[in-house]
């Protein structure tokens, strides 16, 4: 039986219930604690506390009863219709940045067919021989056991197809497909079954994290067979030079049963790799791209390029290109442009209303490559402005990709990825040629170590604690440099959705008991010191505190698997970490302020005196919160490795001072794209000629929609 969820109303009561609960309790606490002998406030008390009580109790109970089942048919349609809205809108964006366009995004027809029999090594699903985009959706449900594999070479259109096909099975489904990026997928090899479980719960905490699904609503969503699963790039899993031990464990996970409707897959690979795969894919039908007609090619420009009064419905600066196109539909010019990859260049590089696409008639196979590509960050930087309205320098942003390239190709030396780049780790390959940045890491904690000291220095400058306490707090400097030069430094996040799974509550149990018993013990010391009672109130205060500090600090925190933009992981992590110390500075406020309260205020009546001594409390507890706090944040932190990382080469300008939100202005322009929380090149060639890096020569002058860094040859009209 599933277990029951939250929903809105659920949690409304339980939260009156809560309320009303605590309330009563602490009615009849505070009497208990003042009672004096006088009969009448005690009866006032007990008559007030009671029904609130009962009432909590009651609302509570109530709340925890009336929660719907995760398997409830209502509960699954109401959230499959959602999941559908979100997977369609996020995809739709996706597909409008891979193909720089605006409004609808309408991909060419490119045209795809089964390989011949002769070259199949494994059974199929059936399926028409050949199609197209337009028609990828009908092609799919015409499959026995919907498992298709996209193949095809770099830049042929396997993840715009994907797209396409999981937009059209959105707008009609309700089996909900679900696009991620296998190179993401990080687990190490082990039983099909094992792999199979993991990839599951890969998807499960996509659900979560992203579309913001209830844990137990995702597990089954999945188990149901409710979710299509869409993975692209298998062939991006293990690097080239290495065998590809990653992508076939996931294909003999695929390859496992796993229920009666779990059998639904789509896979994107390239041709090459997918045949050097020992165990492909059984009983799924593959299906490898094939170019653009010229047609077609034709077709789409005059979608992104229209007049209705011209011939073919195109530009006129696109006839000469078109005329081109039709008298030679195998020259060198046609043979560019059916690629989608090349077509997507020149579309991009030729947007402006001013620039001139005849030129690319003159030139030959080679110098076409080079410029298309030589001028697609000129294009883009015209045409695509920062969140301020200014835009970058061409010759800057290539500069900068071509710091990230080197980095990629650096951390390859590492036994690293060389297409997954993660700001965390531009440390790495800071330095000269051959480091492994040690320097950074140990400059990163030499700093933190440098800013716990100063801010213990402030605290005894105006608390005055003593040499006791100073010995104390000037260990947790040397505590910080330990462990944060020895911390991977990876980026996490406070996720309070942590809890909601079993093996959530478990850990944040697990961490909270050493908190509870650091936290009771002090307390104890405190309050025994005046009364044995006091002693139990006080630890217990202290324990509580202590141990939703360390649920906090440990308990609430997650890695980061999934990113809506390249900044968020970064972004995210320093949020965890201001959420750290501040939790340790307001707890220890309130922790110290219900203690002397209790002591001073309730059992002696003196509250004049903890009124007077209120600033002074609240003073100690943020001074000493915050030292502790910002230790414990610093010790894990990938922030410090980070800003020094980023320091040192944007003096040079290898980098901008602030990488992550040029990254997210790539992502939005369509030269990256995000794997998880890595970032990646749009393609490996835009990689390979980034590392490359040959200087982009600027204009002196500009006409009006001109693009700035382009080539002779994309000046003038038609």
């Amino acid at each position: 039986m599933a277990p029951r969820i939250w929903s809105p109303g659920t949690r409304a009561l339980l939260a009156c219930g809560a309320v009303l609960l605590v309330t009563g309790l602490a009615w009849l606490t505070l009497w208990l604690l003042g009672k004096t002998g006088a009969e009448d406030g005690a009866g006032i008390a007990n008559v007030l506390a009671l029904p609130a009580t009962a009432l909590g109790t009651l609302a509570a109970l109530l709340a925890l009863r009336t929660r719907p089942r995760a398997d409830d048919p209502t509960l699954l349609a109401a959230r499959t219709r959602t999941l559908l809205d979100q997977v369609h809108t996020a995809e739709a964006r996706t597909l409008q940045r891979l193909l720089g366009d605006t409004g609808e995004p309408q991909p060419a027809n490119v045209a795809f067919a089964q390989p011949e029999a002769a070259l199949l090594s494994w059974r199929t699903d059936g399926g028409a021989s050949e199609g197209t985009l337009n028609t990828i959706a009908a092609f799919y449900r015409s499959l026995t056991r919907g498992r298709l594999v996209i193949l095809g070479e770099p830049g042929a259109g396997k993840t715009v197809l994907a797209i396409r096909l999981l937009l059209d099975l959105a707008a009609k489904a309700e089996v909900v497909p679900v696009r991620l990026s296998l190179p993401a997928f990080r687990h190490l090899a082990g039983t099909p079954a094992e792999t199979r479980d993991r990839l599951d719960r890969w998807i499960a905490e996509h659900l979560i994290t992203v579309r913001g699904i209830e844990p137990a609503v995702a597990q089954v969503l999945i188990a149901d067979g409710r979710i299509l699963p869409v993975l692209d790039g298998l062939d991006e899993m293990d690097p080239d030079h290495t065998e590809p031990h990653r992508a076939r464990s996931v294909l003999a996970a695929l390859n496992l049963p796993a229920g009666t409707r779990r059998w639904p897959v789509i896979v994107t690979c390239r041709s090459t790799r997918y045949q050097a795969l020992e165990h492909p894919l059984q009983d799924a039908t593959a299906v490898t791209m094939r170019n653009l007609k010229v047609e077609q090619v034709i077709a789409w420009l005059a979608h992104r390029f229209p007049d209705p009064s011209q011939p073919d419905g195109i530009q006129a600066r696109w006839r000469p290109v078109v005329q081109q196109l039709r008298r030679h539909p195998n020259g060198r010019l046609a043979q560019c442009l059916t690629n989608p990859l090349r077509l997507y260049l020149a579309v991009t590089v030729y947007q402006g209303r001013d620039t001139s696409p005849k030129n690319l008639r003159a030139l030959d196979a080679d110098a076409l490559e080079q410029h298309l590509f030589g001028n697609l960050v000129a294009a883009v930087t015209a045409h695509h402005a920062r969140a301020d309205g200014s835009h970058y320098g061409a010759e800057d942003v290539q500069r900068w990709l071509h710091t990230f390239a080197a980095h990629l190709g650096r951390m390859g030396k590492l036994n690293k990825s060389t297409v997954d780049l993660k700001l965390h780790e531009l440390w790495r390959t800071t330095g000269r040629p051959g480091s492994t940045g040690w320097g950074i890491r140990l400059g990163s904690a030499v700093l933190c170590a440098g800013v716990v000291l100063h801010l213990i220095l402030v605290y005894e400058l105006l608390m005055s604690s003593g040499d006791s306490n100073w010995f104390v707090l000037a260990g947790l400097a040397l505590i910080t440099l330990v462990f944060n030069a020895l911390s991977p430094g990876v980026p996490r996040r406070i996720d309070l959705r942590a809890v909601r799974t079993a093996a959530g509550r478990r850990f944040a149990l697990y961490v909270a008991l050493p908190g509870l018993l650091t936290g009771t013990f002090g307390g104890l010391e405190i309050g025994i010191a005046t009364n044995a009672i006091r002693g139990i109130l006080a630890g217990a205060v202290f324990g509580l505190g202590m141990a939703f500090v360390f649920v906090v600090a440990l308990g609430l925190v997650v890695r980061q698997q999934e990113a809506v933009c390249p900044s968020e992981p970064m972004r995210q992590a320093i949020i965890r970490d201001l959420v750290v110390v501040g939790a340790f500075g307001l707890v220890l406020v309130v922790m110290l302020v219900s203690t002397v309260g209790m002591i001073v205020g309730i059992f002696h009546g003196r509250w004049e005196v903890f009124v007077r001594g209120l600033p002074s409390m609240i003073a100690w507890g943020l001074l000493f919160g915050t030292v502790v706090g910002a230790a414990a944040a610093a010790s894990f932190s990938p922030w410090p490795r980070y800003v020094l990382a980023v320091w040192r080469l944007s003096r040079t300008n290898d980098l901008p001072t602030r990488p992550a939100q040029f990254l997210d202005w790539a992502y939005t322009a369509g030269l990256v794209r995000l794997s998880g929380i890595a970032v990646q090149f749009r393609h490996r060639e835009l990689q390979r000629r980034s590392a490359e890096y040959t200087p982009i020569a600027t204009q002196p002058t500009l006409r009006q929609g001109e693009v700035r860094g382009a080539s002779p040859a994309m000046k003038g009209s038609s």
